[in-house]
């Protein structure tokens, strides 16, 4: 049976705008001792015990580190260590003060955030409750966050608008009151504020920049960047043998980027390897910079790789390497070409290949779909064109006619194309 095969393409492909924040506190006790949490001030986190109760055992019966939750007390965000108090014993009037490290912000309103469990066994049993409050150290003065008397579990707590007053000194506190109550468990406290230093952002980097050899730029690809709090122009520099653009049509080694009231919102910046460059492998950065700002990289990679020609008028004592000197069959172009290369085949009608064994990545190329024909028809009974054994091949516009295979070889794929089996 003869066969009748058009090659458009065969081909496979592998397929940050930000607020500047800066964390004053973070605590998610990873860093505890598992156990009783101390009563020192100078050690935090630390706790009061304020139970005033002879039946209460000191910080025995309050708050320690441990990897489990309080009493009933779910809190499904926390994780590994966290901090706990549970039910002690039913004449124990608990009263427990759990105080974090110091921070001082340098804005007006802070970020604050954690996650916790809190059950309450009894409503009417005395005054159970969980507070959350922000101890104002420097004015000796508090701040009700949150206050609770029945049951919240697996919780978050989320203000980003706490008042503060810039240059005190500050600590959360976790006031636990319960007799005959279950317990609590908190985690991740953070608390951030909006940062007013300059900051750039970018995004991911870029690679298979690639072209063959000759015929260059590589394709564009995009990445972006972006800055708050800027008090200058973002400048980007582009590496050696690489150019950039804001818009994907005027190309240069560097690109500037004006902020609005501080700020560049997410802008798309294109980079591409530039063209006449030898074969080789590339790659650099492009550097992001802007005064005040800490500067940012964006990696770039890409490859020119050889090519090598086949032409109805070739000869196969020339080295392939332009159209003037390019090999007269396929055969000889992939066995001259190094893995990665591309082979540019010119229009006409090729009948002296068959059998030809592909063991290496290589991209194939036709001048066109309807002239570059390779034509079976003075080819053996049994033999094919292309067998493939070789990862990332691709085989573009041409035309492929009249190969006949009657072999009965379980790896046959067809008389113009066999994959897996020479």
């Amino acid at each position: 049976m003869r066969y009748f095969y058009y090659f458009l393409a065969f081909t496979f492909f592998s397929l940050q705008f930000s607020f500047s924040q800066t964390t004053l506190l973070d605590q998610d006790f990873e860093s505890e001792s598992t156990g009783t949490i101390g009563t020192s001030s100078g050690s935090p986190p630390y706790q009061l015990d304020l139970s005033f109760d002879g039946d209460c055992n000191g910080t025995a019966s309050g708050w320690n580190v441990s990897t489990s939750n309080g009493y009933s007390a779910s809190c499904s965000s926390c994780s590994n260590k966290r901090a706990r108090i549970s039910y002690y014993i039913s004449s124990c009037a608990q009263d427990h003060w759990l105080y974090t490290a110091t921070f001082t912000p340098t804005q007006s309103t802070v970020s604050v955030g954690f996650n916790y469990g809190y059950d309450d066994y009894d409503s009417g049993a005395g005054e159970d409750n969980f507070d959350v409050y922000l101890l104002n150290v420097t004015t000796s003065s508090y701040t009700s966050l949150l206050s609770l008397s029945s049951d919240a579990e697996n919780a978050t707590y989320s203000n980003s608008s706490v008042s503060v007053s810039a240059g005190n000194s500050y600590r959360l506190v976790f006031r636990y009151r319960g007799q005959y109550d279950n317990g609590a468990t908190v985690d991740n406290i953070l608390v951030t504020e909006e940062s007013t230093d300059p900051l750039i952002t970018v995004g991911s980097a870029i690679t298979g920049l690639d072209y063959d050899n000759g015929y260059g730029p590589s394709t564009s690809q995009s990445t972006t960047v972006s800055g708050v709090n800027l008090t200058a122009n973002i400048v980007l520099s582009a590496p050696t043998n690489f150019e950039i653009s804001s818009d994907n049509t005027s190309f240069s080694s560097s690109v500037s980027l004006t902020p609005s009231s501080g700020a560049v919102s997410s802008t798309t910046i294109y980079a591409r390897l530039k063209s006449g460059a030898s074969v080789n492998n590339y790659s650099g950065n492009i550097t992001c910079t802007s005064t005040g700002a800490t500067n940012k990289t964006i990696a770039l990679s890409g490859e020119v790789n050889e090519v090598y020609y086949v032409s109805t008028t070739g000869i196969n004592s020339n080295d392939g390497l332009s159209w003037e000197n390019a090999f007269l069959t396929l055969t000889q172009a992939i066995s001259s070409a190094s893995p990665g290369s591309a082979i540019y085949i010119s229009d006409g009608t090729f009948s002296n290949d068959a059998e030809i064994t592909i063991n290496k990545s290589l991209t194939i190329k036709g001048n066109s779909r309807e002239e570059t024909i390779f034509d079976g028809t003075s080819s053996g009974a049994n033999e094919g064109l292309f067998i493939i054994t070789s990862d990332n091949v691709t085989i573009r516009n041409l035309t492929i006619q009249d190969y006949s295979l009657n072999s009965t070889d379980e790896f046959e794929g067809g008389a113009a194309v066999r994959i897996g089996a020479a």
